[in-house]
């Protein structure tokens, strides 16, 4: 419930209590939901270290007590972290395992998963005929069970991996116009809201500008409605995008101050240094630099905070080109006084 209103310290804290008198009891199934309970909260919150020894003890207690379906959706969640972490070998490795097992138990809904989770990290290593097959296995199971939601999935996916493939433009639209749909029929509005986001970035992707806006518009007001603010965060994120490439600065700086609102409130703190990233980058634009400056400041603070050395170096190469850029436009300025 808490991470589900994104409450995650929260959830994590409840996540602990519940660990330690599932031990006290000896109830091991209860540990193991325990530990997953705390690897999901850890990894909402991209503390992927810690959600991994989770993921794992998950596992061993589930390979212990033979629960099988928690094993698989233990493996599943595992390579999803790995994922997030750009491990993605790790992370086929983990969802071919759960894919195994759930082949094994007859688990039709979770082997349709499995293949959407496989379909999806293939694709980040541009292995995308086996993206697509994987993806349309997804889709065939799906149909046959009656699951609409896998159905939206896999279509979700489909489009994404489209979107990679030269003119193919026709498909992708397809995909997502039919997850769109799907969503509809079942009044799924997160699903609803993903597939407007996924439009808005087709268009984004073909150069229609103007319809990628309204795609993520109508995403953002249903991500709103239904109280999502991550993906509140990341529709904010993308139209703040679209600003930029159209050149309206302010009206991106806007986005990305709303969008770091709400990662302030979730306490993403990778979310946050992307948004002063890229609202450091706009004052500059805007030849604000003190507030350029400022926002890059606290980029680079979160950068040593959670040891981000690559983003350390990006954040003083930038702080470093604002200060020229600075000292130039004070120079020229000074000049047409004199």
């Amino acid at each position: 419930l808490y991470e589900a209103l994104g409450q995650y310290e929260m959830s994590i804290s409840y996540g602990e209590k519940a660990l330690e008198i599932s031990k006290v009891l000896g109830d091991k199934l209860r540990i193991g939901k325990a530990y997953e309970l705390l690897g999901t909260a850890h990894h909402s919150i991209r503390q992927y270290e810690k959600s991994i020894e989770y993921r794992k003890k998950a596992i061993e207690v589930s390979q212990t007590i033979g629960a099988r379906k928690a094993e698989a959706r233990s493996h599943s969640q595992l390579g999803n972290v790995y994922y997030d972490l750009g491990f993605f070998k790790k992370a086929i490795e983990s969802h071919k395992k759960s894919l195994e097992i759930r082949k094994e138990i007859k688990d039709r809904h979770g082997e349709a998963t499995s293949h959407n989770n496989l379909g999806t990290a293939y694709c980040a290593l541009n292995q995308l005929q086996e993206a697509i097959e994987s993806c349309q296995l997804s889709l065939q199971i799906s149909e046959e069970i009656g699951d609409k939601v896998g159905e939206i999935t896999a279509c979700n996916n489909l489009g994404s991996v489209y979107n990679l493939l030269y003119h193919h433009h026709d498909k992708m639209i397809k995909y997502q116009e039919r997850a769109l749909a799907v969503s509809k029929s079942i009044k799924d509005k997160q699903g609803e809201g993903t597939s407007y986001s996924n439009l808005a970035n087709v268009y984004h992707a073909i150069g229609e500008l103007e319809k990628s806006v309204q795609y993520e518009m109508k995403a953002l007001a249903i991500n709103d409605e239904i109280g999502d603010k991550l993906r509140t965060s990341i529709s904010y994120k993308n139209l703040g995008r679209i600003y930029y490439i159209f050149g309206k600065d302010e009206e991106s700086v806007e986005c990305f101050k709303k969008g770091l609102d709400i990662k302030r409130e979730l306490n993403d703190r990778e979310g946050q240094r992307c948004c002063h990233s890229s609202l450091s980058l706009l004052f500059s634009n805007l030849g604000e630099y003190e507030k350029a400056i400022e926002h890059q400041q606290e980029a680079l603070k979160i950068c040593v905070a959670t040891g981000n050395r690559e983003g350390e170096i990006l954040s003083n190469e930038s702080l470093s080109t604002i200060r020229s850029e600075e000292r130039r436009v004070g120079k020229e300025c000074r000049s047409r006084w004199s």
